[in-house]
């Protein structure tokens, strides 16, 4: 979850190298098995101008955001202009530092590592940001930022600039369930009252405060972020392993019964795999989460469309009814299950990841831009917005129900 900026720069640099080298380049890099000969140097050849292109397209935004939007959170790279919608305490900067370290960008890297020196605070930002943060979106770009960036140099200036903010964050646990608010006031360090968390929210914090613990020998972090899996595996799910996308903090109790692998779901799921590869396979509580979440999956979400029996997709659950309707966000799901079926050794798993994300592949194929839709539908989905419905699924199988395209990377991923 955490490199969103970065992700984008790998995406943006494989459909560049799509558009000059051909389609069949493109399912080339995204299926390497389809080579009839596969030859190393080729390989070799196809990998080193592949991140050459990344590389290239990564300078270039990176760049303009230097420019422009210097030490405030995003570009708008139409207008030039500037929006802050993460306090204003830099982000693209902090989101981009390991990907700038891994491409060896020593001049980049060292200017963003006297910003986050000298500028680097997590105070409010007087006219620019907000009073409030999203537990979520601080812990994913700006603590899992400084964190990878120690990680990849030892540095003590990003430990210790995860550590003040690891401490901002705490206070958000402080409900009579530990599950954390959803926004932590950072003026008077406490959390945000009356709003819901989401499954997402609360479910990915457990790496990054894991990995802080590890590092400081503090165990506070991991306890407050282990409790909220315990309370969420101690309620009682609509479908087995499966929650609901919303929690209230105070009650612990679950929103409408809306199961999904797509927005406010999603990186719960994600984050349970990856926490027990992290601890190398020693907390069985993460896999057997995972497992009967995923099993419940096949069981229950797992469809195929009429016509397309290649296909398989992943429909949302909402009040004992199936909604055919499957987001951008949720095609992570055949990366996961990919990595779940290496980690176990399981074949049906990798057979239903290569699947949903040839299904996922698929979206971008049946666009004039060959860019997936943000949502799509199947079987008179809900909604349709600009391509022909008709069309659309008659030749592809699926209906663009939302045709926007925020700079997703979970197709590539």
């Amino acid at each position: 979850m955490k490199l969103l900026i970065s992700q984008f720069f790998v995406v943006a640099g494989f459909f560049g190298f799509n558009f000059a080298f051909g389609h069949n380049i493109f399912e080339t890099l995204m299926f390497p098995n389809t080579l009839k000969s596969p030859n190393k140097k080729i390989s070799s050849y196809i990998n080193k101008v592949r991140a050459e292109s990344i590389k290239k397209v990564f300078l270039h935004s990176y760049n303009g955001y230097r420019k422009y939007a210097w030490g405030h959170d995003e570009l708008r790279p139409v207008s030039n202009g500037t929006v802050n919608n993460f306090n204003c305490w830099g982000m693209t900067i902090i989101d981009s530092l390991d990907t700038m370290i891994i491409m060896n960008l020593r001049k980049e890297y060292q200017e963003a590592r006297e910003f986050v020196k000298e500028n680097l605070d997590f105070g409010m930002k007087q006219g620019c940001g907000s009073r409030y943060a999203s537990v979520f979106e601080t812990n994913i770009r700006y603590l899992g930022g400084l964190l990878a960036a120690y990680d990849l140099t030892g540095d003590e200036l990003y430990l210790n600039k995860s550590i003040l903010l690891g401490n901002l964050l705490l206070p958000a646990f402080n409900t009579p369930t530990g599950i954390p608010t959803g926004e932590i006031d950072i003026v008077e360090k406490k959390g945000v009252i009356g709003s819901e968390s989401s499954l997402a929210a609360v479910g990915t914090l457990q790496l990054e405060f894991r990995r802080l613990s590890e590092l400081t020998g503090n165990p506070i972090y991991l306890h407050k972020a282990q409790k909220v899996l315990d309370v969420i595996q101690s309620k009682k799910a609509p479908l087995p392993g499966l929650y609901p996308i919303f929690i209230d903090p105070y009650r612990g109790r679950f929103g409408k019964d809306w199961i999904s692998w797509g927005a406010y779901g999603d990186s719960f799921y994600e984050y349970l795999l990856k926490q027990y590869i992290m601890v190398r396979e020693t907390v069985p509580q993460y896999i057997d989460m995972w497992k009967l979440a995923v099993k419940s999956t096949v069981e229950n979400l797992v469809v195929s469309v009429r016509g397309f029996p290649e296909l398989q997709y992943l429909a949302q659950w909402n009040n004992n009814k199936l909604i055919f309707e499957m987001e951008h966000l949720a095609c992570f799901s055949g990366g996961n299950f990919i990595l779940g079926a290496r980690t176990l050794n399981d074949q049906s798993l990798l057979d239903l990841g290569l699947s949903l994300t040839s299904t996922c592949y698929n979206t971008y194929l049946g666009t004039g831009t060959q860019l997936g839709p943000e949502q799509f539908g199947w079987d008179q989905p809900i909604r349709y917005t600009n391509f022909p419905p008709n069309r659309q699924f008659q030749e592809f199988g699926y209906s663009v129900t939302n045709s926007r395209y925020p700079l997703r990377p979970e197709v590539v991923e």
